[in-house]
């Protein structure tokens, strides 16, 4: 039976109090900590028992979990100081990314006030006591010896060494925030708010629908709806809504652009804390922010037309190739290239005008082209000091990679926490960001800039074999020691969502959290709360990432119902559709690193591409606590599988005809083709796997069908690419496409679950079909494989066939590719799946056309109830017996107590007793009639029961009867797009006479089909 360990220790504002299951044998325990007490839990009067009994449920559940687990064990933190929580749930945000941990849970609720008990926790009654009032709980997968303790002891202390307890009680606080009308989208800006006990209310434009969600369901407590044009009179609107307000309003946060300097306005007329608005019209304008930096306009100018650009580049003051040109009033990176010629200048200002057109000013500024390493500097200032820096490495950009960066873009590719530049170098970049920020007009604020170091001792370099580089130290000796930093542009806000995740795995800082309670003005907090993880050597390695992959407006429209095509710009897709949740089952060594993920919707204008075009683009963080180097190599990995697991179109050749698979089951998730090439120490591998979902009948929740092809097998490997002539089939999936054909040796491998039985059946009719289709592909030695066009270079496509064609594609080796780790480490196998069931007997003899159908509504079977008449009249009767069943008891009840009451009394006159025997008569009537009522009641109950099976019946009958009706206007989709391509064959060429009679015949099998003739 398990025993419980205790140990304590302190760690800052904090005791730690260790349980665990005890798994040796008994003996004394001695820790690093001093020694320890084992506590039975062999028979229920022990102490460990008393111990779950008296905690209250949280920590009782927590207690049992360890119990469960039989490893692992609880730290329970149990405060040394008396006070209030200045947040409801640190261990959030501190210790919730640390590798040495599994989960967290608080006690706390927000601004609580906290009490340190004051006994030792030497007895039993003060590990009670202690318990009571603990605040917080870690579970971590470590056994309890010296050396986990040491661990832990370490690792809490770094990270909850700061003043997270106030000794005056923390006041509460009302911020109303600014935002677009995608109100779930930016919910996470204020998420902290809550735990810090500040009341959000959300400003935004649209009225709040009573059908949608309560706002606290989107973490607000209140909405306004106002008109959010950011005219000249937009901070009227807000002040003039914010004093109509029912209660005070204490701070007013909009940190996106557009908002900074009307919000700035309206909160120094309401006379709330801000930053001047001058200091923020010059953060937000990309000319005046140049122009501060270089006065006398040396190395810059700016440009509002074309013509005028002429004009410059025909005159006597040169232009210093390379340059950048960038709208003045631009976000983010869009609209931001680079030339190296006066022609490349010409068409990069042109598309920068695309972008300003929808901007408030209309200019684009060319500036200089830095060739070092670009870099974020975050920075916390409070009444001019910097509380708090650190500089982020951010990678080279397709516009700096490109020997002809015509078209190419500076979109953040990655970025990595800590930084690897030499300290000095550090230095100097934020002596100098902090100085442009005061020099702005800013003294407090987080602040998020991005500048590039000159004449650095480091440089990004490819090593062989990777796929992204890395900063190394430059070989070359450098001409002078001197760094000048050149200052990009100052943001004044956080880094977006996914940057800031980076900071606070890394070094527990939440510049999000802070910029909530700088714009209410808590200055306690706002200290407390910019300290940083001690340490700063010992850190965990963060990495992120974008990818970016091209989709069709017809593949994205379904996940947005609501949203207009014209709304759908920078819109977040809900997680449930992130390619994550199915790179978890193939890709778990992978997945298990990714601390937070991202999905959001572009229009490809924005990012350089095609009007009409779409981009699905994911952002993830990955951490590590190992190193830069394992971050480095998962960095690589990840984009290749998830860039490559895309959705797919599979044709093959079967009996004569072309067949094809484009919707598996269930039809909302689409089939992937994963691919998978590497060509690093002279080995040329790769990796090529078709998922197809799929409903097995013994596990009738959705799995999948994995196909391999093996590169040993693979005679020949052809493409075609820029595919715009693409049936209805493909449309729907891709906007132009791709296709790989593969010629092989031989079969392809059928992978399954290995829970799954044998033989493979589906748990429904259209997951039959699909498992007929995965027959043939298993048996035919060529198919082609549809995808969206430029998900692969035309580099990697050669190579591949290249080495296919001469036989040098090996696979590949490694836990990532064993198929005992597959569906989330159940493993698959191989299987040999059934061929398709021979067609009825009326099928396989009907060769005449059907006859014209009669165009009449088919009559209802009579035979069979029809589902839900028949279930609301079943419980009709229902109700009604179970009113009368309560109904009937209540009577026996009040009768039985009444009986009780009417019991005689021994000093009763003669008549009082002849009455009496009178009363037992009726006792004993009423005995029997009750008798008769619990027969009755069993009868109504047993009458209940059979009524309840025939429910369940009649539900499995209208589940069935809905799964046959989708499964046959999937089998008319299908029916449809395999006429279209054969009424496409006529139309391209066949006489008018054949291609009326071939449409007659399809309509008419369509009308037959649809009318169930």
């Amino acid at each position: 039976m398990p025993r419980f360990g205790f140990c304590q220790s302190h760690s800052s504002q904090f005791h730690n109090l260790y349980i665990a299951p005890k798994v040796r044998s008994s003996g004394p325990l001695e820790t690093s900590l001093g020694p320890g007490v084992w506590i039975s839990d062999n028979d229920s009067q022990s102490e460990a028992s008393q111990l779950r009994k008296n905690q209250d449920s949280i920590i009782a559940a927590l207690l049992q979990q360890c119990i469960a687990q039989g490893e692992g064990l609880c730290v329970f933190q149990v405060p040394r100081v008396s006070g209030f929580a200045g947040h409801a749930n640190p261990w959030a945000f501190r210790v919730a990314d640390c590798a040495l941990v599994s989960s967290t849970k608080t006690f706390l609720s927000p601004l609580q006030e906290i009490t340190a008990p004051s006994d030792s926790t030497n007895t039993l009654d003060g590990i009670f006591k202690a318990l009571d009032a603990s605040i917080g709980a870690i579970i971590s997968p470590l056994e309890l010896c010296d050396e986990a303790i040491d661990k832990l002891e370490f690792e809490l202390t770094r990270r909850l060494s700061f003043p997270f307890i106030s000794s005056e009680p923390v006041r509460k606080w009302r911020l109303c925030f600014l935002t677009w009308s995608r109100i779930a989208a930016k919910r996470a800006a204020w998420a902290n708010a809550k735990a810090l006990g500040i009341e959000v209310v959300v400003m935004s434009s649209g009225a709040w629908s009573e059908d949608d969600k309560p706002p606290h369901e989107y973490m607000m407590d209140c909405y306004i709806e106002m008109d959010m044009t950011t005219d000249d009179g937009f901070w009227r609107r807000i002040a003039d809504a914010i004093r109509a307000y029912p209660d005070p309003i204490d701070g007013l946060w909009g940190p996106w652009d557009p908002f900074m300097v009307p919000a700035a306005k309206a909160a120094r007329d309401l006379g709330v804390y801000t930053p001047e608005p001058e200091a923020f019209s010059i953060s937000t304008n990309k000319y005046r922010t140049r122009q501060m930096l270089d006065p006398d306009e040396k190395d810059f100018f700016t440009v509002q037309s074309l013509k005028e650009l002429e004009s410059r580049l025909q005159s006597t003051r040169s232009v210093n190739f390379p340059v950048v040109c960038k709208p003045v009033a631009g976000l983010s990176s869009w609209g931001v290239y680079r030339a190296n010629t006066a022609p490349q200048l010409r068409d990069a200002v042109e598309k920068s005008f695309i972008i300003s057109q929808e901007l408030p000013d209309l200019r684009v500024v060319v500036e200089p082209y830095i060739d070092g390493p670009e870099v974020d500097c975050n920075i916390v200032l409070f009444r001019g000091q910097a509380l708090y820096t650190e500089i982020v490495d951010d990678f080279p950009c397709s516009a700096d990679l490109a020997e002809d960066p015509t078209g190419k873009l500076f979109t953040e590719s990655q970025a990595a926490v800590p930084s690897r530049l030499p300290e000095n170098e550090q230095r100097a970049i934020t002596d100098e960001v902090v100085s442009a920020v005061r020099k702005m007009g800013f003294d407090t604020g987080v602040f998020h800039c991005e500048a590039r170091i000159c004449n650095s001792s480091m440089e990004y370099t490819f090593t062989k074999g990777a796929t992204i580089p890395d900063l190394e130290p430059i070989a070359r000796h450098r001409s002078s020691k001197d760094t000048p930093v050149y200052l990009h542009e100052v943001n004044a806000r956080m880094p977006g969502p996914m940057s800031s995740a980076s900071s606070i795995i890394a070094r527990g800082m939440d510049f999000w959290m802070l910029g909530v309670l700088c714009a209410v003005g808590d200055w306690s907090r706002y200290e407390a709360f910019s300290v940083p993880f001690l340490h700063p050597e010992v850190t965990d390695h963060t990495w992120l990432i974008n990818c970016i992959v091209p989709v069709s407006l017809e593949r994205i429209k379904p996940l947005f119902p609501d949203h207009p095509a014209d709304q759908l710009a920078h819109q977040a897709v809900d997680s449930s559709h992130s390619l994550i949740l199915e790179l978890a089952k193939t890709h778990p060594h992978l997945t298990k690193h990714v601390a937070r993920h991202h999905v959001y919707i572009e229009p490809a204008t924005r990012l350089g591409g095609k009007e009409g075009d779409w981009l699905w683009t994911m952002c993830m963080v990955f951490h590590t606590p190992h190193s830069r180097e394992h971050a480095f190599q998962l960095a690589q990995k990840f984009p290749e599988v998830y860039e490559a697991f895309t959705p797919a179109v599979l044709e093959w050749e079967w009996e004569g005809a072309t067949r094809s698979l484009a919707t598996p089951d269930p039809d909302n998730v689409p089939i992937r083709f994963t691919i998978h090439a590497d060509s690093t120490h002279d080995k040329h591998r790769a990796h090529f796997e078709i998922i197809v979902p799929v409903k097995f009948k013994d596990k009738p929740s959705s799995a999948a069908v994995f196909l391999r092809i093996s590169p040993l097998f693979i005679a020949c490997f052809r493409f075609s690419t820029n595919i715009d002539a693409l049936d209805s089939l493909k449309k729907q999936r891709f906007s132009s496409a791709a296709c790989l054909e593969f010629e092989l040796s031989n079969s392809i491998a059928v992978l399954v679950p290995s829970y799954v039985k044998e033989p493979i059946a589906a748990s429904r009719p259209r997951s039959g079909k699909v498992l007929d289709s995965l027959y043939e592909l298993s048996h035919v030695t060529a198919l082609r494989i549809y995808i969206q066009d430029s998900l692969l270079s035309l580099d990697q496509l050669n190579s591949i066939s290249d080495r296919a064609t001469k036989g040098l594609l090996e696979p590949f080796s490694g836990p990532e590719y064993d198929i005992s780790r597959m569906f989330s480490g159940s493993g698959a196998k191989a299987t040999k799946l059934s061929p398709p069931k021979p067609p009825s007997y009326e099928k396989a003899t009907s060769s005449q056309p059907p006859s014209a159908p009669s165009y009449q509504r088919k009559r209802p079977r009579q035979d069979s109830p029809q589902g839900p008449d028949s279930i609301s009249q079943v419980w009709d009767k229902l109700q009604k017996l179970e009113s009368l069943f309560h109904n009937k008891v209540g009577e026996l009840t009040a009768e039985n107590a009444k009986l009780r009451d009417q019991k005689p009394k021994p000093d009763e006159s003669q008549a009082e007793t002849a009455r009496s025997t009178d009363q037992s008569l009726v006792i004993i009537e009423l005995r029997a009639e009750n008798a008769q009522l619990r027969e009755e009641v069993e009868r109504l109950k047993k009458r209940q029961e059979d009524l309840e099976v025939e429910v369940a019946s009649l539900q499995t009958a209208q589940r069935s009867e809905k799964d046959t009706e989708e499964v046959a206007i999937i089998e008319i989709r299908d029916d449809i797009e395999s006429l279209e391509r054969r009424l496409s064959w006529v139309e391209n060429g066949k006489d008018e006479y054949l291609m009326k009679q071939i449409k007659q015949e399809i309509f008419d099998e369509l009308a037959t089909r649809v009318l169930g003739g």
